[in-house]
């Protein structure tokens, strides 16, 4: 077992700064399904820090044996270790640090989600996975959507960030171009104007917008003449977070 020396745990820690994340292009997975996920995809993992006590878990040794093939470093370290770098309240004692990785507009395929100033990480880790749910081509990330490696967004995509191919992109302009030329249809979710969703039929592929939590889409999408389509509300709630109705409507569209 190995004890990690304080500027171990320091550099590691400092991951959960968007900052040093930034700086160092990596950033911090924790628990068993997303590990897995991880090291199976194209990503780039350099360190992996577990438990004795985790080996109990059915899919460590799933795990140690793909490790062991890309010759990614295990390191076995004492369960305060694991609590001095995770922000968990109860970490499952696995962690790894990934590369960060970059992906091309042309690279998402069939329907996409484009995200429009998302803020909260467990919404963006979700939609990750409703994403990955609904056979989506990739997600692209307006300006001051929150960060995709965020360690909470990572944790709440349950593994599907690691199968969503996702662009960050700040032109409208480019993404309007994008779709144009990959023959999607642009639908601008709208709590209050548009076309019921239930009623829009394409054969061509989409790309759904989802707003902001509180405050909808952007005005930007104004100078556009897009397709805005809305999901019928029945009770008298006023709203859906940005997951939930991201999953309504992509059931709509889909199913």
């Amino acid at each position: 077992m190995k004890k990690l020396s304080k500027n171990a745990v320091k550099k590691i820690r400092a991951l959960h700064n968007k900052k040093y994340r930034k700086l160092n292009k990596q950033f911090l997975i924790s628990g068993l399904i997303s590990v897995e996920e991880a090291i199976k995809s194209n990503y780039n993992i350099t360190e992996i820090y577990y438990t004795t006590s985790i080996i109990e878990k059915l899919k460590i040794n799933k795990i140690f044996n793909i490790a062991k093939e890309k010759n990614i470093p295990l390191n076995n370290i004492h369960h305060n270790d694991v609590k001095n770098i995770t922000t968990e309240i109860s970490p499952q004692g696995i962690i790894a640090i990934a590369d960060q990785q970059t992906f091309s507009l042309t690279e998402l395929e069939k329907n996409i989600l484009i995200l429009d100033k998302i803020k909260d990480p467990g919404n963006l880790g979700t939609i990750f996975r409703i994403a990955h749910w609904f056979g989506l081509g990739g997600l692209i990330l307006l300006d001051e959507t929150v960060e995709p490696e965020n360690p909470k967004a990572i944790q709440s995509s349950m593994g599907s960030f690691f199968n969503i191919p996702f662009v960050i992109e700040n032109s409208y302009e480019e993404i309007i171009n994008y779709c144009n030329d990959s023959s999607k249809i642009i639908l601008l979710s709208d709590v209050h104007q548009g076309k019921n969703i239930k009623e829009f039929n394409s054969k061509n592929n989409f790309a759904l917008v989802i707003g902001n939590e509180s405050h909808g889409i952007s005005d930007v999408w104004n100078k556009f003449d897009l397709q805005r389509v809305f999901l019928p509300r029945i009770g008298k709630a006023e709203s859906l977070n940005a997951a939930v109705a991201t999953a309504s409507m992509l059931s709509l569209l889909l199913y």
